[in-house]
């Protein structure tokens, strides 16, 4: 308290509910943790709700309308046929160094510290070598994670999908990255190179939105989620209303002219 009087005509500012909770002791920040932990529950199943509303084809054919990157080559759900939606927790292996120890592969176990319900790994990983396995797979579980992307192949095929996890990916090797990768960056921005000829690299950064099915993965830029969520869906109901037009006896063109284009 300053003990000044506040400047003639200002307003008031007022605290939303979660910015009064104030932190003083540990009790408090247990508290502040759990509401914390409930609103991030809460985000992950309206995530999981979303995921199961449209699908790759949708969400790439808007990305594209928004003028946004939607690659063919950057991945697919490869271990169960399933989607996910969740906010990016960013990692970036690196080639190892000459004289650098191989178990800096290790520091990605950092990887989890950052990771929170409904997050979803997202690792740059360009060695063609497998990162993430069975037991990366039992640690995302633990931790609440929605999936996993990355530009790399995978490994341990039947162990996560035996866990459920989805695992969207390049590809599968039994080729592990240990000894030739270490641990880059941590919640930082990544850059993912999709597969395929001439395909340009995908900028992701902490928070951006990560969508994945077994056609393929979008990112979505987290300050365009809601604009581009809402576009997709309308494109989802507007295919619906032409199909539904044409089992009703209506030519395409007709439809079309109703509903507009798909």
């Amino acid at each position: 308290y300053t003990g000044k009087r506040a400047p003639a005509g200002s307003k008031p500012c007022f605290l939303t509910n979660l910015e009064s909770i104030d932190i003083d002791t540990e009790e408090d920040l247990r508290h502040a943790i759990s509401i914390e932990h409930s609103r991030l529950y809460q985000q992950s199943m309206q995530m999981r709700a979303l995921a199961s509303s449209f699908g790759s084809a949708q969400l790439g054919d808007t990305l594209w309308d928004h003028h946004l990157p939607a690659s063919p080559g950057l991945g697919n759900v490869q271990n169960f046929r399933t989607s996910f939606l969740g906010p990016a927790v960013t990692m970036s292996l690196l080639p190892i160094g000459v004289h650098q120890p191989i178990e800096g592969i290790y520091d990605c176990l950092q990887h989890y510290t950052y990771a929170y319900p409904g997050s979803v790994l997202t690792v740059q990983n360009p060695s063609g070598r497998a990162y993430f396995g069975g037991l990366n797979a039992r640690l995302a579980t633990l931790a609440g994670c929605s999936g996993l992307l990355t530009d790399g192949p995978t490994r341990d095929l039947d162990e996560t999908r035996a866990l459920n996890f989805p695992v969207s990916s390049s590809g599968y090797t039994f080729a592990d990255v240990r000894g030739h990768m270490t641990c880059g960056s941590l919640n930082s921005k990544v850059v993912l190179q999709p597969s395929g000829h001439n395909l340009p690299p995908i900028e992701v950064y902490p928070t951006d939105l990560i969508f994945s099915d077994h056609e393929g993965a979008c990112i979505i830029p987290n300050h365009r989620f809601k604009a581009i969520i809402n576009d997709t869906l309308d494109r989802c109901r507007n295919e619906n209303r032409i199909a539904a037009a044409i089992l009703d006896g209506h030519d395409i063109q007709s439809s079309l002219n109703d509903y507009g284009n798909f």
